[in-house]
Formats: C-alpha cells, structure tokens, sequence
C-alpha cells in the first residue's frame, strides 16, 4: 500500500454509482479524518496516471471534505475486464445503492463474466441487449421444455452452453439472485424506461413501483412529470421523494381527465344527414 497523490487518480469508466448523499459523504469524511482510512482505494496504472477501480465513495469523501492531498491505495494489475468486474462487485456489496443502479450493475457485473465468448457478443452491441437476448432465449428454451416441445439442435446447444454458467453466475453474485426473476422484473425496468426517468428514479432513490408509475405519468403528461420531479423551468425541489406508487398514479389519472376536458368537443352530421 502507498500514499497517492489525489490529483494523480482518474475515475473508474466503469462506475455506475451516479447519486452520492452529500451529508454521508461528510460523515465518511469526518470518520476518515479522526481515524484514517482503514480500507484503501484499489488503483491500478494508467500511463503517467492512475485509474480508481474500488473506492469511490472514499476518493470522493478525501478529495472534496478534507485537506488531505493523498490516499491510501492499494496499486494493482487488472485489464478492463477485471477492472469492471471489480467495480460492480464493490457496487453490489454496497447496501446504498438505487434500485436502477442495483440493476446496471448486475447487468455489467454479469455481462463482464460471459463476454469474450464469441457466441455471446454477438447477441448485441452493449451490455443490456447481449443480456437481455441471452436471457430471452434461454427463458423461451426453458419454456419449451416444460411444456414438452421439441427444440432445435442450436437452441440445445445453446442451453447446454450457458444455462448452467447463467446460473451460476447470478448464484454467486453478491446477494444471490433467480436470473428469471432478474430478466421477469428487474431486466425490463432498464428496458422500458426513458432516461429522464431513470435519472429521476437515481436521483431520489426511487423502488421498482415508483419507477414504473412515474414512467406511466411522463408518458401522460410531461408537464406534470417535471413538476413533481423538480426539473421544470424555474423548479428548485422535487415532490417525488415523498410519494408512493399509487399516489403518482393518482396524479396521472388526474391529468387524463384533465386532458380529456380540455379536448374540444367533436361535432359532426346527426343521423348521417349533413347540413344543407
């Protein structure tokens, strides 16, 4: 371990950590100060420079709320590969992440251990698609079986490539996970939310329902989506924080109806007989 000059370090390219609480940051950094730094970050070299792969919270903390101009660090080896699976392993260790961010980094964790098989990375150009169309057709295999349909010789040859790594993978994360439940409800998330959306939705921390109510009320009215989440012109804070699932659904069934008031009346012939 060494000390390293804070200014030196660059940040991971492979962090999907994007909201960090300011006032945890402080007490981190106030922790840090009394007692020192009892766990370095993990760098690794980067030509002149260094490239943080664990410990972004504790970079963050250092650099911006204490005078220190270094940092404990352990300096290691690692290729990009190694370097992003560190970083989503130390993510989902990690009890503060967003549900979003929870779910980018399983799609990136995973993703990292099945990528280099060229059968793989054909299945689409960034993580979430190769995953995702992994998952789809290994779910559709499965379901084939159990209903006793025949499959093809390349769908079997493809069960018997990844299904067992595929389960293996998602037994030995962090916090052990069904990757049908993952690809059924947490996969889909990702794939049928908007951006503005899932910034929202990492910005105030929001669960799965949240998610999924706000994404059916910025589809309804977008006025009203930057209202409650404080993006609007003029617009400071945000009422999201505050409000369940249902009571965002309220507010989307309240514009509908106001949409549909202020819809002008449609006149037309009575009784197909038009004016004269």
């Amino acid at each position: 371990m060494e000390l390293i000059d804070i200014d030196k370090i660059d940040p991971s390219p492979f962090q999907h950590r994007r909201h960090m609480n300011t006032d945890k940051l402080r007490e981190l950094a106030v922790s840090i100060t009394r007692d020192g730094l009892i766990e370095p970050v993990v760098l690794r070299r980067c030509n002149r420079r260094f490239q943080l792969i664990c410990g972004e919270r504790r970079l963050r903390a250092v650099k911006e709320y204490t005078d220190n101009s270094a940092i404990l660090s352990r300096v290691i080896k690692a290729n990009d590969l190694e370097a992003r699976r560190m970083c989503a392993a130390e993510n989902l260790q990690r009890e503060n992440l967003s549900v979003i961010e929870t779910i980018e980094t399983i799609v990136d964790l995973v993703d990292s251990e099945l990528c280099g098989d060229e059968v793989y990375d054909s299945m689409g150009e960034s993580a979430m698609h190769r995953l995702k169309n992994l998952l789809s057709k290994l779910d559709s295999i499965r379901r084939s079986k159990e209903r006793g349909s025949s499959i093809s010789g390349d769908s079997n040859d493809l069960s018997h490539k990844f299904m067992g790594q595929v389960e293996n993978i998602f037994k030995n994360l962090p916090k052990s996970l069904k990757w049908r439940s993952f690809y059924e409800n947490d996969l889909q998330i990702l794939l049928d939310t908007s951006d503005e959306v899932l910034t929202a939705a990492i910005d105030h921390n929001l669960n799965r329902s949240q998610v999924k109510a706000l994404e059916g009320l910025k589809r309804t009215s977008h006025d009203e989506f930057k209202r409650i989440t404080g993006t609007g012109p003029g617009k400071s804070g945000a009422e999201i924080s505050g409000l369940s699932a249902n009571e965002i659904k309220e507010i989307t069934e309240k514009a509908v109806r106001k949409m549909q008031l202020e819809q002008p009346e449609i006149t037309g012939p009575r009784n197909g007989v038009g004016p004269s």
